[in-house]
């Protein structure tokens, strides 16, 4: 006969995972180990995590306070200027290298764009440092500051991004030697925009890292150290350049030696210099392959497309300018959020309509502004199921063999530029208890 089973809303009988009376949640806070106040562009900000209990990386964020003091004209610091200043992020276990996020700030703000709507960043408004004055629900980016004179601001957030907050198991402190962040500020000019007169100075301080120990007691932490092995499921992000020379022109492919065992999604993204039209600079993102309307619905349309291993991203064919809105869906099918509307991107209709002369409207001036930077983002799926499943490496794995993007340029490139690809990638932690040695598979 068979066994009846109840559905979980009617199984009374189900046990629930219980807890011991010990344990307890411990929040910290730690400061840098290397000074309090930092001034130089290029300056290291080093925290250390003490080696005890659990880290529960979800729990992690970082807080500080800035000071900008602009030119006579005033500038703005780009897009999420919580993220802006810092332009690599190192993660240290056991004093060994597991992680190097370079560009953290370009990657970070992307995160803001592909997974924070409009309300979601306005209800982080004050904490993620955006200056919007007129409540306008589509202008949450930067924070302008006033010409000549100094701007204090505090800001706090995720550390997003990163394998340590990635992780989908809690990491024993105690058990894999000591976890080192080293945070590494960007050039001042890099992340503030200016019209005529760069920023003077700058002053970064009361930096802290906040985040929750739990600590479950002597008798559990003695069994994790017993385990032959401690295994942690993780995810990480990296991003790869090449240029794009003046005069870029036809079918072009780019190169990115990216070697990863699984790639979940990856963004192709542009930048170049500060100029007359990208006032952002490095944080403006236009399609450099060019369009023809603002709709991109007439005229040569530009085509985008990825090759690895000698399969093509997307498999039904390269996408196209000729169908702005498929390009969109393929960004939100890649991030996860096709159906998922909790993750609802902020790139609106102008953000996404620049092209390398500027903004491709009629009815619009072209500048990019620090409230609208141009936001042309192009995503591609790489799960083997989909980007919601939680299989150990369910990406498309590029050991073997580079990344090769493939573009078709509408019209030759006038400025010299660089072409973007940030990839998130699964990670694979593993500690042996005993000696305290850690590697990655990634």
């Amino acid at each position: 006969m068979a066994q009846t089973v109840l559905p979980s809303q009617i199984n009374y009988a189900e046990q629930l995972p219980s807890l011991m009376s010990g344990v307890q949640n411990l929040t910290q806070v730690l400061n840098p180990v290397n000074g309090s106040t930092f001034t130089t562009d290029g300056a290291q900000i080093i925290i250390d995590f003490p080696s005890r209990g659990f880290i529960d990386g979800k729990s992690i964020y970082f807080s500080y306070n800035m000071s900008i003091t602009s030119g006579a004209t005033a500038g703005a610091v780009c897009r999420c200027p919580l993220y802006a200043p810092f332009s690599r992020v190192d993660l240290y276990i056991n004093n060994s290298l597991i992680e190097s996020i370079n560009d953290y700030n370009l990657i970070a703000c992307l995160w803001t764009d592909l997974y924070l709507g409009p309300n979601e960043k306005a209800s982080v408004q004050s904490a993620f440092g955006y200056s919007n004055t007129d409540g306008a629900i589509t202008k949450y980016d930067s924070r302008v500051l006033t010409a000549g004179a100094a701007q204090a601001y505090k800001v706090s957030g995720p550390l997003v991004c990163s394998m340590l907050s990635s992780m989908d198991k809690f990491l024993p402190a105690f058990a894999c030697g000591q976890v080192r962040l080293i945070f590494t500020l960007d050039t001042l000019t890099n992340y503030v925009s200016h019209a005529a007169n760069n920023p003077t100075a700058f002053s970064l301080s009361n930096f802290q890292v906040t985040y929750d120990i739990i600590d479950f007691g002597a008798e559990v932490e003695q069994a994790v150290l017993q385990m032959p092995q401690v295994v942690i499921k993780s995810s990480g992000f990296t991003q790869q350049s090449v240029s794009v020379p003046v005069g870029t022109a036809g079918n072009q492919s780019f190169i990115f030696n990216t070697r990863l065992a699984s790639i979940r999604n990856a963004v192709l993204s542009s930048s170049a210099a500060r100029d007359a039209v990208f006032v952002n600079g490095k944080f403006d993102s236009c399609n450099l392959a060019g369009g023809a309307t603002a709709t991109f619905t007439a005229g040569t349309p530009s085509t985008f497309a990825l090759n690895i291993g000698g399969v093509s991203y997307p498999q039904s064919g390269p996408l196209t300018t000729a169908n702005q809105s498929a390009i969109l869906m393929e960004l939100r099918k890649a991030t996860g959020s096709l159906y998922d509307w909790s993750k609802a991107s902020s790139i609106n209709n102008l953000e996404f309509a620049y092209i390398e002369t500027g903004r491709n409207t009629a009815n619009s001036t072209d500048l990019t502004t620090n409230l609208e930077p141009a936001k042309f983002f192009v995503g591609f799926d790489l799960n083997k199921i989909n980007s919601a499943s939680n299989a150990m490496l369910n990406g498309t794995s590029s050991q073997n063999s580079p990344i090769v993007a493939q573009v078709s340029f509408a019209a030759a490139t006038t400025l010299a530029k660089t072409l973007n690809l940030t990839s998130n990638y699964d990670a694979i932690l593993t500690i042996d208890s005993r000696t305290k040695q850690i590697s990655v598979l990634m």
